[in-house]
């Protein structure tokens, strides 16, 4: 999560002896320091030891020194880390090797009992063993709630790190680290002193004395762990954990900001107040029993997970946006008190909830549940009035009094009023007020977004693309059937669209049917999303086709942005159809773009930089809204997974909260993959807790089971996967979740039922069926019986927004010529616009552009800013006083001629790993590379490649923008290894085709390395293309070249380290030349003969031409006629048999003609002789040069096989003219009966 790393930048190294420094600012909070220990004298941790003896945490030795040098025992941690989180509850029974007259026995029995030291093999807590390096992780990352994976952590010696220590040291990472030589040394001892600097890193502010504290601003993680330690106005950047210690005691927190998480450990049945406090994530578990939390004011939390038995009151307008009981919960919400979802597990059987205020979806999975007296059935709902409006008079509902204090009795309060307010009154629900990116959002619009949000964490939405419109078993494809239906009886509740259908010419018939399908959708109650497989704008290809650099020049100023607004126009107009049976536009959510972070797309992270991204991304939405007026339309952000917990690449390339509304993420399980699951929760746990600080909408925007096939590889996918996601807190937020389209029965994502021609039913359908009928999903039963469309909404006021359309961030911009600054402003009263330069204090106007849309101006560099960076900076002055103010650095150049031989030197970043970086879009698991400059082999830097596979692969790509490399055979570059034996990847794109060859990282050693482009095969999955080879031809058009490293199964590390330098194709005259092509001609697979003739008498024939399907070299088919031998051996029938095909062809940069043919003599037949072929062509604008290759001796008979007949070009005059293609087959003189002739795989390479 994005609290822990927080907090662990605090600790950054702290474990390693070398990277400890001296000087560490004090702990929060009162008491003077002891400096009567004559070894801290001039000692670099003496502040941190002095501060903990001042605060009872850490005690010296009878000799009255404290020993900082000293390795720090296991029972002297444990007692240190007793002290500072008050734990006082002993185990039951005591470590075996402790006895009760052993000074550390009850400090290792309550070690014991917080869960934090478990000791030994037979129960043995070694007390006065050393405590490790890597005892050191465990213990810190149990204590902090850090949790990581197990595996291996990358360290030269990981065969020494222990089982138990793993998860906790890559929980820990970034956090602890290795030394120098790359060793760990998990066994060495932590001193004293060294575990003095740690607690105090970790522990930014530190309150064990009661008080009232005004903390002000604190950098990291607070622990308090005394009663009555209260705190006022404070902001903690980290985690807030309210230890053990407070035990039965009151705390109050008042004006407390959090950004972190906040752990409630103590507390007890007198309550921890958190009064006009805003708070993210709150967890609840107390060990030593019940604890009680009051929240007062104007609190305001994000999410509450409940895990031990507990009370929790909400005061008078206190907002809480989710709380789950996984454990019993006394829940009391008070008059205009509001909880957006809550969620009782089945562990929260027994839970009672006494409700005045506002729940606004409620989830019950465990029985015995009682709602203001009422009990509710497991999967029952609240009460009426649902969503209240009511506040309950008479006997009262608990939690009345005006700040929300408490009573210790039980039951419910006496006067039914809350706040000071009469009981039994009505009040007026409270309408929310969503944020979106459209102000205007139409009413059905607004309602649907409320709708989601409201409902997040209480159920999640199951989707599918293309529902309706394709499937195995459906029949009519008219808005009535689809496999989801056929196979559990109900439809979707999301039905998922692609503006694909509006390419082409002729797209009316294309987007009527859409049209007619979507409105089936939303008539049956369901929710439209519709994705953007959109054709390259910029070359007419199809989402795939990643050449012309198409984003920057379908941007504002680009060639190609009337092209793209014709394509957005039609958008639009789709939007404008979508309309209901009364007029009314139907909303749905248009997910632009997705998958942006990987390189399959030709808006993908390859292609195109972040910011250049981010502006497409507005410039989309910004046409769409503010030029076509569509304001049916939610907009969602979906890359594709794994992060790797990272916020910041899980942004690397969003818009703005300004241009998203909900925020997805798109993964596919392989049924191979078993750290899948958990990467996947680990995905939907960082997406819902982004969508809660910003207030979007979390989604699964893709997910399913990409190899789901009739072997049913994991036959519990779908539950495995909803349960996972139910039992996280956060996970479970997610609103849909939308898997893809049954093409056919071996592309289907939603097993199917009653299969046609004998299919069955899938075997997955059973798990599928169970997660139907799981209570937390829902389908367009559940939606539709929601209303999703008619809940009122409010829409909030926008804020002034700039945005710098061109030029983006690190572009290169010419100094010969103006660049045009254009600049986007919103919901601003603008009084002038202005850009300024580096160094220059003068201020430049901008105007409107013709449309009014943009201020512009152009900008032409001096001379003196020539091959150097210059920012921009760009403001807007409003008459409200407002500025608004972006600044965009550049670089001015004019350019450099570009090798295109040479891949990557690493000398052009400008010393820049942000250049680095946004060259080389990612795919897979986290990885990151930086510029080196120790390990390379030339120039000044090589370039570092962190990598880690733990979901099975990661990936860098850079576009060669159609490099021509055909003048070369073998590609050379300098590497490190890391000795790690994972898989590396090296694939070049070329002519379409993955092409892929496999150094080994078997070994630690640095050299050249070479592969000749013979060695590279097409890559495994890319089945289409088997057995092809690299060509010249394929190497004219070179798209991208890629370094990925594979998970090795038999390898126990997931991380590691590459160098690379000098990537480069060249030419070696040693090696084989790199074939010209490869190209088929005629291999007759669509089922006619091509054109071909019999230019022959056809009396020779004994039929015509045809295609045969029983007797091919590959396909399916190949061509044939039957002839007489007799025929073909009279002299004045030619003597032969002549097969010709006409039309003019171009056989420049080609090598060979080859052609395969088969005769095969019928029964009876008689050969006096052997036969000859011959190839031919005629070319020349006359058709008069005539060019032959002639083979003899050709065997007759299926036993022979195909005959393989080769035409050298290069004999062939005029080829850029050839008229004609022919074969000539000779019979000698006295055959008789009759033949057949096969000929297939015509090619030119």
């Amino acid at each position: 999560m994005k609290t822990k790393r927080r907090a662990s930048r605090l600790l950054a190294a702290t474990l390693a002896v070398s990277l400890l420094l001296p000087a560490y600012a004090g702990l929060a909070g009162p008491g003077p320091f002891r400096t009567d220990a004559v070894d801290l004298s001039g000692h670099w941790a003496r502040g941190s030891m002095e501060n903990w003896m001042a605060r009872g945490v850490l005690s010296g030795y009878p000799d009255g020194e404290l020993h900082p040098d000293a390795a720090m025992t296991r029972a002297e941690f444990a007692a240190m880390m007793n002290r500072i989180f008050g734990f006082y509850a002993e185990a039951d029974e005591p470590f075996a090797d402790a006895g009760a007259e052993d000074w550390y026995a009850k400090p290792l029995q309550i070690a014991k009992q917080a869960g934090y030291l478990q000791g030994a093999p037979g129960n043995k807590a070694l007390p006065s063993a050393p405590l490790t390096r890597q005892d050191a992780v465990v213990v810190l990352a149990r204590l902090f709630s850090m949790e990581g994976e197990g595996g291996a952590t990358g360290y030269t010696d990981d065969a020494e790190i222990a089982d138990y220590a793993r998860s906790g040291l890559k929980a820990l990472s970034g956090i602890v680290s290795g030394y120098e030589d790359g060793n760990f040394r998990p066994n060495a001892a932590v001193t004293r002193a060294e575990a003095a600097v740690l607690l105090e890193r970790l522990a930014a502010g530190y309150y064990s004395e009661a008080g009232t504290f005004e903390g002000g601003s604190i950098n990291g993680n607070v622990i308090v762990n005394r009663a009555g330690a209260d705190l006022r106005n404070t902001v903690v950047s980290g985690n807030l954990y309210l230890a053990a210690g407070i035990g039965d005691g009151n705390l109050r927190l008042e004006g407390v900001q959090v950004k972190g998480k906040v752990y409630v450990s103590g507390g007890g049945r007198h309550t921890v107040t958190f009064h006009n406090s805003t708070l993210g994530d709150v967890q609840i578990d107390r060990k030593e029993g019940p604890v009680r939390l009051a929240l007062t004011g104007d609190t305001r939390i994000g999410s509450i997970a409940v895990l031990s038995p507990s009370g929790l009151e909400l005061g008078t307008g206190v907002q809480v946006n989710g709380v789950t009981a996984a454990a019993p919960l006394t829940l009391s919400v008070a008059g205009q008190a509001r909880i957006g979802q809550l969620t009782v597990a089945a562990a929260g059987q027994g839970s009672t909830i006494s409700l005045a205020g506002e729940i606004g979806q409620a989830v019950f999975e465990a029985d015995g549940i009682t709602v203001n007296g009422t009990l509710i059935a497991r999967g029952g709902s609240l009460p009426q009035p649902a969503n209240p409006a009511v506040v309950a008079g008479g006997g009262g509902s608990g939690g009345g009094s005006t700040d929300g204090g408490i009573d210790d009795s039980s039951g419910g309060g006496t006067g039914g009023g809350t706040g000071g307010e009469t009981g039994g009154g009505e009040h007026e629900p409270e309408v929310p007020a969503v944020n979106l990116v459209d102000p205007d959002a139409t009413p059905e619009t607004r309602s649907l977004f409320a709708y989601l949000q409201e409902r997040m964490g209480q159920q999640v939405i199951f989707g599918q693309q293309g529902a309706m419109s394709e499937g195995v078993t459906i029949t009519v494809k008219d808005g009535t059937q689809s496999d989801t239906l056929n196979a559990v009886g109900d439809f979707p509740g999301v039905f998922g669209f692609d503006v694909q259908n509006l390419a082409g010419t002729n797209y009316e018939a294309n987007r009527d049917r859409m049209l007619m399908l979507m409105k089936a959708a939303y008539n049956a109650g369901g929710i439209l999303t519709v994705s953007s497989h959109s054709f390259n704008i910029a070359t007419g290809g199809d989402y795939n086709d990643t050449t012309g650099n198409p984003v920057p020049r379908i941007l504002p100023g680009g060639d190609k942005n009337a092209a793209y607004n014709d394509f957005l126009d039609r958008v639009a107009e789709l939007a404008g159809l979508l309309t209901d049976e009364n007029g009314t536009p139907i909303p749905l959510i248009y997910r632009p773009y997705h998958e942006q972070n990987g390189s399959w797309f030709w808006w993908g992270a390859a292609y195109r930089s972040n910011e250049q991204f981010i502006e497409l991304y507005r410039y989309t939405i910004e046409y769409l809204r503010d030029i076509k007026g569509v304001h049916n339309f939610l907009y969602a952000y979906s890359p594709n997974s794994p992060f790797g917990g990272s916020e910041q690449r899980y942004l690397e390339s969003y818009p703005g909260d300004e241009y998203v509304d909900v925020l997805g993420f798109d993964s596919y399980y392989n049924g191979t993959s078993p750290t899948w699951y958990d990467n996947a929760i680990q995905d939907a746990k960082l997406v819902s807790a982004i969508a809660s600080q910003r207030n979007k909408i979390p989604a699964f925007t893709e997910f399913g089971y990409k190899y789901i096939d009739s072997e049913g590889k994991d036959p519990q996918f779908y539950t495995k996967l909803l349960n996972a996601l139910k039992q996280d807190p956060d996970a479970r937020k997610i609103s849909y979740m939308m898997t893809w389209v049954n093409w056919s029965a071996a592309s289907a994502y939603v097993p199917y039922r009653d299969g046609p021609n004998g299919l069955g039913d899938h075997p997955l359908l059973p798990d599928f069926t169970e997660f139907y009928e799981d209570s937390f999903t829902a389908f367009r039963n559940e939606v539709r019986s929601a209303h999703p469309y008619q809940q009122e909404a409010t829409v909030v006021a926008e804020q002034p927004f700039l945005h710098v359309v061109a030029p983006t961030e690190n572009l290169d911009v010419p100094l010969s010529k103006a660049t045009t600054i254009r600049v986007r402003i919103l919901h601003q009263d603008i009084q002038r616009v202005v850009y300024s330069v580096d160094g220059d204090p003068q201020e430049y106007p901008m105007t409107p552009d013709a449309q009014g849309f943009y201020y512009v101006a152009d900008w032409m560099p001096a001379a003196a800013f020539a091959e150097s960076e210059v920012t921009l900076t760009v403001s807007s002055y409003g008459n409200d006083g407002t500025v608004l103010t972006q600044k965009v650095k550049v670089y001015v150049s004019d350019g450099t001629i570009v090798n295109p031989l040479i891949i990557d030197t690493f000398e052009g970043y400008r010393g820049k790993d942000e250049l680095l970086r946004g060259t080389y879009g990612s795919a897979g698991d986290v990885n990151t590379i930086s510029l080196d400059p120790v390990h390379k082999i030339s120039g000044n830097y090589g370039v570092k490649y962190d990598y880690n596979v733990g979901t099975g692969y990661t990936g860098r790509t850079k576009n060669m923008n159609q490099a021509n490399w055909s003048e070369a055979n073998k590609l050379t570059f300098w590497m490190e290894s890391d000795g790690s034996d994972q898989k590396l990847v090296i694939q070049i794109n070329a002519g379409g085709i993955a092409f892929e060859a496999y150094p080994s990282l078997a070994e630690n050693t640095s050299g050249m390395v070479e592969i000749p482009f013979s060695q590279f095969k097409p890559a495994a999955w890319n089945t289409v293309n088997f057995g092809k080879v690299i060509t010249k031809k394929a190497l004219q058009n070179v798209k991208a070249f890629s370094i990925y490293v594979n998970r090795n199964p038999d390898v126990p590390g997931t991380s590691g380290t590459l160098y690379f330098d000098e990537i480069r194709v060249v030419n070696d005259p040693s090696l084989d030349p790199v074939p010209y092509d490869q190209q088929k001609l005629y291999g007759f697979e669509d089922g006619t003969t091509q054109g071909f003739e019999i230019t022959n008498d056809t009396t020779v024939t004994a039929g015509g031409l045809s295609v045969a399907d029983a007797v091919y070299r590959s396909g399916e088919h190949s061509l044939t006629t039957a002839f007489s031998l007799a025929h073909a051996a009279d002299p004045t029938k030619q003597g032969l048999l002549q097969l010709r095909k006409k039309g003019p062809m171009d056989l420049t940069g080609y090598k060979e003609i080859v052609a395969r043919f088969m005769i095969v003599p019928d029964a009876g037949a008689q050969l006096k002789g052997q036969l000859s072929a011959l190839l031919y062509t005629q070319s020349g604008p006359t058709w008069g040069t005539y060019t032959f290759k002639q083979l003899n001796n050709i065997p007759a008979g299926q036993q022979g096989g195909f005959v393989e007949i080769v035409l050298p070009i290069a004999a062939v005059p005029d080829i850029a003219q050839t008229q004609a293609l022919g074969l000539k087959i000779f019979v000698p003189a006295g055959s008789t009966g009759n033949a057949a002739i096969y000929l297939d795989d015509v090619e030119i390479r």
